[in-house]
C-alpha cells in the first residue's frame, strides 16, 4: 500500500532546553507555541515581536534541528486531505462557475477587481451566502466575515437577495451567520485581522473572510514602504488563518486610470505590484455594452439588464478565460440565451 508521509506538532516547550523561556514567554504570547509555528513565521516577523536578530537566528537554528519525526498515513487518509484542500466555494451562477473550476478556491488569496459598480460586491454578497450552503451544494456549510473599509455594509441588497434563498432551501438563518465589520483605514484592518478575527474563528466556524475593498485601507497611506510591508503581514496572516480553518480569502480591488496608452482599457488595479505579488488568484470584472431585456424565464424586464464579463487575470491553476453574467434581484445569473 502506498503511503503519505505527515509529522506531528511538537510543543516549544520541549525545547526549553536550548530556548530561553523569556524568549518563549515572548513567542507564546503571539501564539508560536508550536515548532511547526515557528518554522511558518518569518525571522523579520520574529523581530518586529520584540526579538533580536541573533535571537530570532538561535530560535530558528534551535527548532529547525528539532522538526518532529515522521509518521504515516493511508492514501485514503491523505486523499481526504487534498480533498478538503482543493474544495471550492459555488458562485452558484454557472458560467463563473465553470471558468472558475467548481467556484471560489480555499487556496491562497482571491482578488476581485473592477471598476465601480461592475458588481463586484454583488458577487461577494452570494458568496457569503453560498458558503453556508451544504458540501452537496457547493458550499462549507460555515459562516462568513464580511469586513467593509469604504462604504456602508449593503444590507439592504443582502436581504433582497437572502429572500430568494429563503424560498430555495426552506433555511430561514442566512443572515445570521454573517459577521460584518467596518475598518475604515490600514491601522484598523490590520487590527481586526490579526487580533480580532481569529478570536471569533476560534469560536465560529467560519468558511470565508471578505475585505471590501483592500484598496479602501491602503490607498490612503502616504509610505510606500511601510504600506507594502503592512500589506505583506496582513496577507501572511490571512493565509495563516485559511489554512488553520480552511476558509477562503475574497480582497475586492479598485482600478486606478493609466497614463499607458499601450494598456487595454487603461485601468490597472489599485495599490500597483506590492499588491499583485500577494494574490494568488484574480478575477477581472468589466461592465460590456451589451444589454438583455428578457430572463430565462421568459420575464419581459421594464428596463433592460447590463451584461457583465468576468476573466481569469491570472491564477496558478486555472486557464486565461472569461464569461459573461447579468445582475438580477436574485443576484448572479448567467446571460440568457436569445
Amino acid at each position: 500500500m502506498d503511503l503519505a508521509c505527515s509529522y506531528k506538532e511538537k510543543d516549544l516547550l520541549d525545547l526549553s532546553f536550548c530556548i530561553p523561556e523569556e524568549i518563549q514567554l515572548i513567542l507564546a504570547g503571539k501564539n508560536l507555541t508550536t515548532v511547526g509555528k515557528v518554522l511558518k513565521t518569518s525571522k523579520v516577523d520574529l523581530i518586529s515581536y520584540g526579538l533580536t536578530e541573533e535571537e530570532a537566528d538561535m530560535v530558528k537554528s534551535s527548532v529547525s534541528v528539532n522538526v518532529p519525526c515522521t509518521t504515516f498515513m493511508t492514501v485514503l487518509e491523505y486523499s481526504s486531505i487534498l480533498a478538503t484542500k482543493w474544495r471550492h466555494i459555488t458562485f452558484r451562477c454557472p458560467a463563473l462557475d465553470r471558468i472558475t473550476c467548481n467556484g471560489l478556491p480555499l487556496r491562497g488569496i482571491t482578488e476581485i477587481v473592477g471598476e465601480s459598480g461592475c458588481g463586484k460586491s454583488q458577487i461577494c454578497l452570494q458568496l457569503a451566502l453560498n458558503v453556508q450552503l451544504s458540501l452537496a451544494d457547493g458550499g462549507l456549510g460555515k459562516s462568513a466575515v464580511y469586513i467593509c473599509t469604504e462604504d456602508v455594509f449593503p444590507s439592504k441588497r443582502l436581504v433582497q437577495i437572502a429572500e430568494f434563498y429563503k424560498k430555495e432551501y426552506r433555511y430561514d438563518k442566512w443572515l445570521d451567520n454573517i459577521f460584518i465589520e467596518h475598518c475604515p483605514d490600514s491601522d484598523n484592518l490590520m487590527n481586526c485581522i490579526c487580533n480580532r478575527l481569529p478570536i471569533l474563528m476560534n469560536k465560529h466556524s467560519i468558511g470565508l473572510v471578505i475585505i471590501d475593498s483592500i484598496a479602501g485601507a491602503f490607498r490612503i497611506d502616504g509610505d510606500a514602504i511601510i504600506r507594502a510591508d503592512n500589506m505583506r503581514k496582513l496577507v501572511f496572516k490571512l493565509q495563516e488563518l485559511a489554512d488553520e480553518h480552511e476558509c477562503g480569502i475574497v480582497c475586492v480591488n479598485q482600478v486606478t486610470a493609466s497614463m499607458n496608452e499601450t494598456i487595454r482599457n487603461r485601468c490597472v488595479p489599485s495599490l500597483g505590484l506590492a499588491w499583485s505579488n500577494l494574490v494568488t488568484t484574480q478575477l477581472k470584472i468589466r461592465k460590456t455594452y451589451k444589454q438583455v431585456s428578457k430572463l430565462e424565464d421568459s420575464t419581459i424586464l421594464s428596463t433592460p439588464i447590463k451584461v457583465r464579463s468576468i476573466e481569469i487575470g491570472f491564477s496558478p491553476e486555472l486557464p486565461n478565460s472569461f464569461a459573461e453574467f447579468i445582475i438580477t434581484e436574485q443576484g448572479i445569473c448567467d446571460v440568457p440565451r436569445n
